[in-house]
């Protein structure tokens, strides 16, 4: 074990950071977004107890953004998941979600860094 601790020590003076940041390889939308509405049918089972739900997706476009808003109804309160995704790149830029008295609001990074 000592003969195997010394093979992989090393001194931190001697590293090296790379010169150049690597970037990521950007996300390339397979088709166009397009405005519409969609509904399906959703059953969850768990063991003999079935829900039967109601799905819909709505894509729209917003002022700066795409807004994708899935609508979930069934037994409970109907849950609105709103997202706002990048025109150009689809990258989620902000969430929004209600479920009964609790909601959630998040944002990428990138968008409150433009915020401040």
């Amino acid at each position: 074990m000592a003969k195997r601790l010394a093979e992989i020590t090393v001194d931190p003076k001697t590293v090296e950071l790379p010169s150049e940041r690597r970037q990521r390889p950007r996300f390339q939308a397979a088709a166009p977004l397009a405005a519409g509405l969609a509904r399906y049918a959703v059953t969850m089972e768990m063991g003999p107890n079935k829900m039967a739900m109601e799905v819909a997706t709505e894509v729209k476009e917003d002022a700066v953004a795409w807004l994708v808003t899935d609508t979930m109804k069934g037994p409970q309160v109907p849950r609105p998941d709103r997202t706002w995704l990048d025109r150009n790149s689809l990258a989620a830029k902000r969430r929004s979600i209600a479920q009964g008295p609790m909601s959630f609001e998040l944002a990428s990074r990138r968008a409150r860094q433009r915020a401040r």
